[in-house]
């Protein structure tokens, strides 16, 4: 455990010269600025699911450049702790990208509170928290489809991969609103699934994440176990 947590630690350190002022003012200015426009704190959090998907990168393409790698097999770190230390860093640099993004969002909110006449500006409905949860969740499904790429193939080998996952699920999201047009199964399945209990329906989203991500580790650690370095 104590391995784990220094290796998560690690990670941090090792992506941390890429959080400059710059960066996190940029950061800052795009999430305030969909949020003023929008007059929802979810939509600037969904911001932050794209910053950590974009940083998951990172500590792979510095690894690379570095042969992290081999070191890491000199001090006697194990593969497995290298892979689910990995996984951790990506999970709390999720959180944290989310978290910082909602703080910054109702900052923005509350000054676009302060220049609008409208009476229903700035509330957090259902339906908002519902599509900033779907967009966490494309994100999550991403990042599980990229893993295995990295761990198999290194960053620069993988990095095709990764555009081609994105325009992927972009794509077959377009297909299948489109398709759902023109057929009454899919549109079916669909409305089942929008009149699902709320609960029931983010326990199946949970339990369908967690066996995705659980599928992504064990390739994951397969791949990495058969690299030599």
């Amino acid at each position: 455990m104590n391995k784990l947590k220094a290796f998560v630690g690690l990670d941090f350190i090792t992506v941390k010269p890429y959080f400059k002022k710059r960066n996190l003012f940029l950061f800052a200015a795009v999430v305030v600025f969909m949020s003023i426009m929008s007059g929802s704190i979810a939509s600037g959090a969904m911001i932050g699911t794209m910053f950590g998907t974009i940083f998951m990168g990172y500590p792979f393409a510095l690894g690379e450049k570095g042969n992290l790698d081999a070191l890491y097999t000199t001090i006697s770190l194990d593969k497995k702790t290298v892979v689910t230390g990995r996984y951790l860093f990506t999970l709390t640099l999720n959180l944290c990208t989310i978290i910082a993004a909602f703080a910054i969002s109702a900052i923005g909110v509350t000054i676009g509170v302060l220049i609008s006449d409208s009476p229903v500006y700035g509330e957090i409905t259902i339906e908002a928290l519902w599509v900033l949860g779907a967009v966490a969740a494309a994100f999550f499904v991403m990042q599980s489809l990229m893993f295995p790429a990295y761990f198999k193939l290194g960053y620069t080998r993988a990095k095709i991969f990764t555009i081609v996952t994105f325009i992927a699920l972009t794509t077959g999201y377009v297909a299948v609103s489109a398709f759902a047009k023109d057929s009454d199964a899919v549109s079916n399945i669909l409305k089942t699934i929008s009149e699902m209990n709320n609960g029931l329906l983010a326990a199946c989203a949970v339990l369908g994440l967690f066996v995705l991500v659980y599928i992504s580790h064990s390739l994951s650690l397969a791949f990495y176990k058969k690299r030599e370095f």
